[in-house]
């Protein structure tokens, strides 16, 4: 009987149908029942959404045999299959309903689906009263559950709950699933909690049962590009090749992305053409990146030709892809190619939307055609496309621009009319318009009315307003005024604007200072310029030609005696300088003449391995008179405390800075090589990078130099695939000369002998070429590389080079031609060159040219010499000297 109505099921159906719903309903229980009851839950669903699906009156059609089913006394199955249908078809509500009326639990897959259903229409508060109701009627959750209950909690935000979910599940003994694991990822990236994230994924690597897929690496790197950290999105990449993960089109397309953020468009173009080794075929998000990298780097022909390729492999551009080229043409004046791309978007059945008009509003607007802009805007709202936020703030801003204030309040109106909610771009165009006309009283009307509303104050709206109150004159009272309005919470009567949550940058500080200077308050003035100092903003041209001009003897402007101590210092005297230096502290007892520069010129001269002491008195000296905030001052003493060995000094002051850029990092990591300690500066490096400091070329050589020193080439394969993809890097012969170094003492000999990683080769090169080809045997290939040095490069061989050679020649067993070679030397041969070719004569067993050697090197090496003085004369007593005169 099974088996009949499992082939039957459907016809019987149909023919149920074209009777009443009465007749309907008794015939769809018994074959409902009936698959049920085999088992056959797939079967029984597909009919009852079938003919749901067909139904002119679903509903009627869902009461009917709802009704019928309940009163069949039908087993939860039968209610499971409706539950499923309704989810299938997209009938949430109705499968909740059925849920709900129904006093026994359904089987797990319709309460999954049912879950699954109200998660997808955003019912988050109904699905978490369904699992409840499921707990509370003896339901086991599973590991699909879970998931569903997870994913809940990240799409609604709720991170905390997410990870409740998933320690519940641990606590029943329930192994996550890939899926389980990559929701959980994205829940910690969402929050911003990368550490949390890598945790769950290593985790889910250590567990072995698991392994990442594409969909959890994807996951990840999306994390860190929210995060901004783009270098460790690449380290996933090739973690994920090293797993044997081939990466697919969205893959590529988020790093191709990646690198046109970072404005590396060869490598994104490389990227891109490294698509085709996987048969991968690009999709219309590789493409768009690629094209927004060239529109924003302003090569807009290259960007026309990826346009123009895209549709000729295929692929149609979309609404992004115009988008993108309308603002780049926008951005380099082109207006007129820009409104004919609108129209190719047209003719090409793409719909244009607010960003369109948005984009070529605001290029009408920085170019001063308001005319046009606001014609522009008439053709967005006959498109019924309304203007938003942005397109007013854009007109309001071009407005401000043409000094036409009185238009731009009149479409402020227009906007607040609309119930638009006016931002801080709006707010800071208004003020900056009414500041530029003298109107201040307005200006700061609106900067109360924006406060009022919830909105910081960011570093341009800072700056417009004291540039407002220093052109109207309004100086003492307005700045007070203004001040006490943007620190709300700071302590009582400190001038600190970073109170308000924003840093203050060049711009707002030489606004400030320019107003100090005017009016004479040169309390402020230095106040504001050790705040400067500490947030690390450095002063610029402008800033040094105004302490020049003025009339009071303030830090910046260097004095006379430092004069006298940077001409001491530039011609190498540097005991002159400390003198010098000690005779003005005995002069000025108070240190009143002494600022930064003069404690500057003193620690640079500090430079000998001797200096602790010396460094340790003028450390004294900067924490008494207030300059620990000085990043200059804490670098070169940082210098000082390395070269005479003493890091942990050193390392305490690199703490102690409070904002540390690249030099405070880079002369810490090389004062770790220096001392022999290449494993911490490594780990230095790292943490460098964790904070977002770009290294620059002499941060990678010092690396470099860490890498070969500890045989590290995993790091230095990483540190010059950097180099490589690093636009902007500037590449000298000393980084590649670090590479060669560092490739040649790790071994890697065939990459050390590349010509690609150098440009134009000097006598360090060539010592580092040498060095790999003696570790490979290679002795004719080190032989020419010798000749090529004095034929090709005109570059005289210096000690190190013969010495190179001879160890070439030693280690390849010609002791002969190392001989020859010794005694065609164009200098003379010093005791490191006759010791190499000793230890090659003991390992070879030629003991008569080890004898020979040893008289040579006796010749050679000036002997040990005593002198003594008796009564008016001195005498000077040799080794194995028996007979003298004395």
């Amino acid at each position: 009987m099974f088996n009949l109505v499992r082939r039957k099921g459907i016809p019987i159906i149909n023919v149920a149908l074209t009777h009443p719903s009465s007749s309907f309903s008794s015939d769809a229980n018994a074959i409902i029942h009936i698959l049920t009851s085999s088992n056959t839950i797939t079967e029984a669903t597909f009919l009852t959404k079938q003919h749901l699906q067909n139904s002119r009156k679903p509903l009627t059609l869902f009461s009917s045999l709802f009704q019928s089913l309940n009163r069949a006394n039908l087993t939860p199955r039968a209610f499971g299959v409706l539950v499923l249908a309704f989810c299938q078809l997209g009938l949430v509500q109705e499968a909740l309903w059925v849920f709900k009326n129904h006093s026994f639990l359904p089987p797990l897959q319709p309460c999954n689906a049912l879950l699954h259903g109200l998660v997808k229409t955003q019912m988050f508060d109904s699905a978490w009263e369904v699992y409840r109701d499921m707990v509370s009627r003896g339901f086991s959750a599973t590991v699909i559950t879970y998931g569903i209950l997870m994913n809940c909690c990240c799409v609604r935000g709720d991170f905390s709950n997410a990870r409740r979910v998933f320690d519940e599940m641990l606590e029943r003994g329930i192994e996550p699933n890939i899926v389980i694991y990559t929701i959980l990822i994205r829940v910690f990236c969402n929050d911003g909690q990368m550490g949390e994230a890598e945790g769950v994924f290593r985790r889910m690597r250590k567990s072995g049962v698991v392994t990442p897929n594409l969909y959890t690496y994807k996951t990840l790197m999306d994390g860190y590009i929210k995060m901004g950290e783009m270098r460790r999105v690449f380290d996933l990449y090739s973690d994920m090749l090293n797993h044997g993960l081939h990466p697919d089109a969205v893959t590529f397309a988020t790093l191709i992305d990646v690198l046109c953020k970072m404005r590396d468009l060869r490598a994104a173009r490389n990227c891109f053409a490294y698509m085709a080794k996987f048969d991968v075929v690009p999709n219309a998000h590789a493409y768009n990146s690629l094209i927004d990298g060239y529109c924003k780097a302003g090569n807009l022909p290259e960007a026309m030709h990826l346009w123009v390729e895209m549709e000729r492999c295929g692929i149609y551009p979309d609404v992004f892809t115009y988008n993108i080229l309308i603002k780049g043409l926008c951005d380099s004046g082109r207006l007129e190619d820009a409104k004919g791309f609108m129209e190719k978007m047209d003719e090409a059945g793409v719909l244009t939307n607010f960003v369109t008009y948005n984009v070529v509003i605001d290029g009408c607007c920085k170019t001063g055609d308001m005319e046009k802009a606001i014609e522009v805007c008439s053709q967005m709202t006959e498109r019924k496309i309304e203007p938003n936020v942005i397109t007013f703030s854009a007109l309001i801003d071009g407005f401000c621009k043409k000094g036409n204030v009185t238009a731009a309040m009149g479409l402020y109106t227009e906007m607040v009319i609309k119930g638009l909610v006016p931002d801080v771009v709006t707010y800071t165009a208004l003020i900056d318009g009414h500041c530029k006309v003298g109107n201040t009283k307005e200006a700061f009307r609106l900067h109360r009315e924006m406060l009022d509303a919830g909105l910081a104050p960011n570093v341009f709206t800072v700056s417009c307003i004291i540039d407002g109150l220093l052109k109207d004159g309004k100086i003492k009272d307005a700045i007070k005024l203004f001040l006490e309005k943007t620190r709300a919470g700071c302590s009582g009567g400190k001038m600190d604007i970073r109170c308000n949550g924003f840093i203050p940058d060049m711009l707002v500080y030489v606004t400030m200072l320019q107003t100090h200077f005017q009016s004479k308050h040169m309390v402020d003035v230095m106040m504001l310029h050790a705040d400067m100092m500490k947030m690390g903003v450095m002063p610029n041209t402008f800033l040094y030609r105004w302490h020049h001009k003025a009339e009071f003897p303030v830090s910046l402007k260097p004095p006379r005696p430092n004069q006298t101590l940077r001409k001491h210092l530039e011609c190498n005297r540097h005991t002159e300088v400390l003198l010098l230096f000690r005779s003005f502290l005995r002069k000025r007892p108070t240190f009143n003449a002494i600022d930064s520069f003069s404690l500057l010129y003193a620690l640079k001269a500090c430079n000998n391995k001797h200096s602790s002491t010396q460094g340790k008195q003028l450390h004294t000296l900067i924490v008494k008179l207030g300059y620990q905030a000085i990043v200059q001052l804490q670098t070169s003493l940082l210098k000082v405390y390395a070269q005479s060995g003493n890091l942990r000094d050193a390392h305490q002051v690199f703490v102690q800075i409070p904002s540390k850029n690249i030099i405070c990092w880079t002369s810490l990591i090389s004062a770790y090589v220096d001392n022999h300690k290449p494993g911490t500066a490594l780990q230095l490096f790292r943490e460098m990078q964790r904070n977002n400091v770009e290294p620059d070329q002499v941060t990678v050589t010092v690396a470099l130099s860490a890498c070969a020193e500890t045989g590290a080439l995993e790091m230095g394969e990483w540190i010059h695939a950097f180099v490589r993809c690093k636009q902007g890097l500037n590449r000298d012969v000393c980084l590649d000369n670090a590479l060669i170094n560092m490739y040649a003492k790790c071994g890697d000999v065939v990459t050390a002998r590349k010509g690609d990683c150098v440009m134009t080769p000097n006598d360090v090169t060539f010592i580092g070429v040498l060095m790999a080809c003696s570790h490979a045997g290679l002795v004719e290939e080190g032989k020419w590389h010798f000749r090529s040095m004095s034929e090709v490069y005109g570059i005289e061989p210096r000690e190190a080079h013969f010495g190179c050679m001879v160890d070439l020649l030693c280690r390849g067993g010609h002791l002969r031609d190392a001989y020859d070679f010794i005694m065609e030397m164009t200098m003379p041969p010093n005791v490191i060159v006759w010791r190499t070719l000793l230890g090659a004569c003991s390992v070879q067993g030629l003991w008569t040219n080890k004898i020979f050697v040893r008289n040579q090197i006796k010749q050679s090496r000036a002997p040990g010499c005593s002198s003594i003085e008796v009564e008016s004369g001195v005498g000077e007593f040799l080794i194995v000297d028996g007979d003298h005169p004395l």
